[in-house]
């Protein structure tokens, strides 16, 4: 009952899960917005369908947390073209 006081349970299930997954991407971050190769390109594949099996709004939360630890707001566009292969104006 005191966790629900302060927050709603599976929401902070979903932020630790998360959190596990963000941890795992930050050392390769440098590498993802510098050189995409094929391998990293699906490494953040694979992060972000991680992310995504946790809740539908996962995949995106992480690629927010991702970006604040990014100089630039822009360089998160190279991870999000990796991950969604591509991804057209549309989905910007």
């Amino acid at each position: 009952d005191s966790v629900r006081s302060i927050c709603d349970p599976e929401q902070l299930a979903m932020w630790l899960q998360l959190s596990a997954i963000t941890r795992s991407c930050l050392p390769k971050l440098s590498e993802w917005v510098s050189r995409m190769s094929d391998e990293r390109a699906a490494a953040a594949r694979l992060a972000y369908r991680d992310a995504c099996r946790i809740s539908d709004d996962a995949g995106p939360l992480m690629l927010d947390i991702v970006s604040a630890h990014l100089p630039d707001d822009w360089r998160i566009l190279r991870v999000i073209s990796a991950v969604m292969d591509r991804p057209s104006d549309r989905y910007l």
